[in-house]
C-alpha cells in the first residue's frame, strides 16, 4: 500500500499550484469578458494539472527533498501564454469590437467567442499533454531525458 503523504508535503506541492492559477486568473480577470476569462481559467487548470502530473511521479518515488521550482513553472506558464496569445487576443478583440455592430456584431460574438478561446486552451493543452507524458515517462519529449527526472534517476 502506498503511504500515505504528510499534509506539510502536500501544501508544499500545491503551492505551484496556486501560484499557476493566480497567474492564469489574473489574466481573466483583465480579461473582463466572460467567454475569454472562461478560456484563461481553463488554461490554467490545464496547466496546474500538467504540474500535478508531473509531480506524481516525484510524490510516488517520494524523495526527501525534491525541489519545488515556482519561478520555473510560472515561466512555462509565460511561454504557453504567448503561443495561445494570439487566439485569446483575437477573442477579446471580437469581444470588444462586436457590440458596435449591433445585430451582426452579437451573432459574430457568439459565434467567434467560444471557438477562439476554445483554441487558445487547445495549445495549452497541445504543450501540457505531451510534457507532461514525457515528464512522466522520463524525457522532455523532445531533447532526451528530462533534466528534473534525469538528475532524480542519477541520486537513484
Amino acid at each position: 500500500m502506498f503511504p500515505a503523504i504528510e499534509p506539510e508535503r502536500l501544501f508544499r506541492e500545491s503551492v505551484p499550484v496556486a501560484a499557476v492559477l493566480l497567474f492564469w486568473n489574473a489574466l481573466a480577470v483583465v480579461a473582463n469578458a466572460e467567454t475569454v476569462a472562461f478560456g484563461f481559467r481553463l488554461a490554467g487548470v490545464v496547466m496546474a494539472l500538467l504540474y500535478v502530473g508531473s509531480r506524481t511521479e516525484a510524490l510516488v518515488r517520494d524523495p526527501p527533498h525534491t525541489p519545488v521550482d515556482i519561478e520555473g513553472h510560472l515561466r512555462e506558464n509565460v511561454a504557453v501564454l504567448v503561443a495561445a496569445g494570439a487566439w485569446f487576443l483575437a477573442a477579446l478583440v471580437v469581444g470588444v469590437l462586436s457590440p458596435f455592430g449591433r445585430g451582426i456584431g452579437r451573432l459574430v460574438r457568439a459565434l467567434l467567442l467560444f471557438p477562439l478561446s476554445g483554441a487558445a486552451v487547445a495549445v495549452v493543452l497541445l504543450y501540457a499533454l505531451p510534457t507532461g507524458l514525457g515528464r512522466v515517462r522520463g524525457t522532455s519529449g523532445r531533447d532526451g531525458p528530462d533534466p528534473e527526472t534525469r538528475d532524480a534517476a542519477a541520486d537513484g
